[in-house]
Parts: C-alpha cells; sequence; structure tokens
C-alpha cells in the first residue's frame, strides 16, 4: 500500500501519523529528477491530512513534518505553530516551536565571541528561561543555565547567585533525586566566581565555604550504598 492509499482509507490518527516515514521512504526510493512530482504527492496527503481535527500537538507537528517534505512555503508551518501554541499552550511541542523560534531570534555568540556579546545574551536568556519554566514544568532543565548564566553576570551579587542554586538543587532533587554531580555543579560555580565578593544582605556569607560544604555531601553521596 503506498502513501496515498493509506491515507485514503484510514482515520486512525497513530496510524497517519507513520507517514512520515513512510514519506522518507518514498524519497529515498525516488530519483531526484522525480523529487518534484513525490512533494506534489504529498501536498495531496496533506489536504486530506488537515481536515482531521487535531487531537493533539502531536498531530500538527506531524502535519508540519508533512509541509517541509512537500516544499510548502514556511508561512505553512509557522501558521501550524502558531496554532500548537494556542489550541495547545502547554504541550512539549510548544515548548519546541518557543524554544527555537527564541534560538533563531537571540542566536548564541560564537565561542571568540567578546564578553560584552556574551553578557549581552546571557541578560537575555535568564528571563526567557524562567518564563519557559513556570510555563513548562517539565522545562526545569533550564534552571541550571539560569544558575550558570546568572553567576557570570558582573552585576548580580552573591546572595542572589546561592538563592538560584539553592533553587536549582531543590529542582534536581526533586525531578532526579539527590546527586553529587547536582553538588558539583554548584560547587564548581561558587569556586569560579571571583567578582561577586561576600554577600553584603548575609556578611557571614561566603560562596567558597559552601562550595566545600557541597563538595563533602557530594562525597558522601558517592559513598552511600
Amino acid at each position: 500500500m503506498c502513501s496515498s492509499d493509506l491515507v485514503a482509507n484510514s482515520n486512525d490518527p497513530y496510524l497517519l501519523t507513520s507517514m512520515e516515514n513512510v514519506w522518507s521512504l518514498e524519497f529515498s526510493t525516488t530519483p531526484p529528477a522525480n523529487y518534484s512530482a513525490e512533494r506534489q504527492k504529498i501536498a495531496g496527503d496533506l489536504s486530506r491530512l488537515e481536515k482531521i481535527p487535531p487531537s493533539s500537538a502531536a498531530w500538527l507537528t506531524f502535519l508540519i513534518a508533512g509541509y517541509k517534505q512537500s516544499g510548502a512555503p514556511p508561512t505553512r508551518i509557522q501558521e501550524t505553530e502558531d496554532r500548537i501554541l494556542k489550541e495547545f499552550p502547554r504541550s512539549p511541542e510548544a515548548l519546541d516551536v518557543l524554544a527555537d523560534r527564541w534560538g533563531k531570534d537571540h542566536p548564541q555568540p560564537a565561542a571568540e565571541a567578546s564578553p560584552a556579546d556574551w553578557q549581552k545574551y546571557m541578560r537575555e536568556a535568564i528571563p526567557h528561561y524562567k518564563q519557559m519554566m513556570a510555563q513548562f514544568p517539565g522545562a526545569y532543565y533550564y534552571q541550571s543555565s539560569v544558575l550558570l548564566y546568572s553567576s557570570q553576570l558582573e552585576e548580580v551579587p552573591d546572595d542572589e547567585i546561592a538563592r538560584e542554586a539553592d533553587a536549582y538543587l531543590r529542582t534536581m532533587d526533586l525531578h532526579n533525586g539527590e546527586s553529587a554531580n547536582s553538588r558539583r555543579f554548584v560547587a564548581e560555580i561558587f569556586l569560579d566566581r571571583r567578582h561577586g565578593g561576600p554577600s553584603q544582605a548575609f556578611p557571614e556569607f561566603h560562596l567558597a565555604q559552601r562550595a566545600f560544604t557541597l563538595l563533602g555531601a557530594a562525597r558522601i553521596l558517592v559513598d552511600s550504598p
């Protein structure tokens, strides 16, 4: 059964989403001279598929994959991404759309970029990552970047770094369990920090002291049976 037959004879979303693999397979066995006809055939399949009411963001993501293979204009892809954001705003697929768009609008500086370029990028990234975590509970992994980038900004005081570190450890412990790696990560950030100095809000606080405490906790976790 070819792809068009499957599209015409099935209403099973799970089965139909396998069309993405079928299209790829058909492309791999089609001579380049016939690619245009293959794209037109995929566009014909999509004309029926897009009439099926989406039950999930995964379905719309499947259509996007088809649009890309059919050579559809970027506006069609963007419109479908907008539907994901509107109809399924807290889905993993919406997270992917927002992350991809932000990344295109804010490319990470090259390794040889100036410190000023990196500082600008990190200042813009931190509020974006916090917004993503607030909207998508599954995006907790951004917490590590929030902590790392905050520690690299000259204007961020040590006590704020400490709060971000506590938030990171709570988040990692909640999702992954207590880990020596997460404590080593925070300790390294504390020890690498050079410009913050002691916290004015908490005179007794010192990041280096906390770093050694965390390294001790990491050793205990490693040695625990």
